[in-house]
């Protein structure tokens, strides 16, 4: 009888043991947990979005159903840049910040005490409704703040790649410029070929075209650009349609020829997941040989 205690004494000093230990690991991990959390919650605020001035605001297209329009904002400090790399993308929130779009600035990333950003104005037509944040942010003008958060990580163009292709659709167009400007300025791509291929509704539609014109006639050997309309008026000269298989074996190089080719797509979810699947079909991998911005 007393050994059968003695065991039971045992037993039940070991549990207790165990759960005193179970007990302090919980309180530690507990406080472990909360002081990360604090940390990490001041981390964020720290990063989180900031004020930028409106110092112009430019409609670059006017009287069209969507208006586009070009904000120049100073940085913080106008003796920096804003702080971005190529590729990568800023956060625009309204004043609550319950609603945010990412952008993608179009000035040189090198660029000191100013940056600029250029967005359609997206108005309700017929059962489509208005864009949220748009709508917010054609009530505001020179003077006005902005909540900004950067940057978020974009893609790159690898360095050795030679032949790149860049397939644009409406408003995608802004980090594909981002992108031409920097590969192009670029000494090492000199022997190089980028080819941009630009799909529209209309040609209001299309965003930034003096500023890539301008890029076209500058570098004549290294660029290509392709402007596609869908609905163009009697007076386009350019290619009618969409962007489709026959557009894309014409103008980007199949794998056996080019086998370090590069390709960007930006634009609207469909039109991304219909030039993926192409170029899929095409035996292009996915960070391989595309990228989506």
């Amino acid at each position: 009888m007393e050994k059968e205690n003695k065991t039971i004494l045992k037993h039940t000093l070991l549990c207790g043991g165990i759960g005193i230990l179970t007990l302090i690991s919980l309180k530690l991990f507990k406080k472990v947990f909360d002081t990360w959390k604090k940390n990490h919650k001041n981390k964020k605020e720290e990063n989180g979005p900031q004020k930028y001035k409106i110092i112009e605001k430019t409609y670059l297209t006017k009287g069209t159903t969507h208006p586009v329009v070009k904000f120049k904002l100073a940085t913080q400090d106008e003796t920096k840049n804003l702080g971005i790399d190529i590729g990568d993308h800023i956060k625009i929130y309204n004043d609550d910040k319950s609603i945010f779009r990412p952008y993608t600035p179009i000035t040189h990333i090198d660029t000191k005490g100013y940056f600029e950003v250029v967005f359609k104005i997206y108005n309700k037509v017929n059962d489509k409704p208005a864009g949220k944040l748009s709508q917010f942010l054609k009530t505001k003008n020179v003077g006005d703040h902005l909540l900004i958060a950067v940057p978020m990580k974009g893609h790159k163009i690898r360095k050795s790649t030679k032949n790149v292709t860049l397939v644009a659709g409406g408003t995608g167009i802004t980090p594909c410029y981002q992108a031409l400007l920097h590969w192009l300025e670029d000494s090492e791509n000199k022997q190089g070929r980028i080819t941009l291929l630009y799909a529209n509704s209309t040609e209001e539609d299309i965003i930034l075209k003096k500023y890539l014109d301008e890029l076209q006639d500058t570098y004549k050997d290294q660029l290509k650009i392709v402007y596609l309309v869908s609905r163009p008026s009697g007076n386009w000269k350019g290619i009618k349609g969409r962007i489709n298989k026959e557009l894309i074996n014409r103008f980007i190089p199949s794998l056996e020829k080019e086998p370090s080719q590069q390709v960007g797509i930006c634009g609207p979810a469909p039109f991304v997941k219909s030039v993926r699947s192409i170029l899929q079909e095409r035996g292009m991998k996915r960070k391989t040989h595309f990228f989506v911005y």
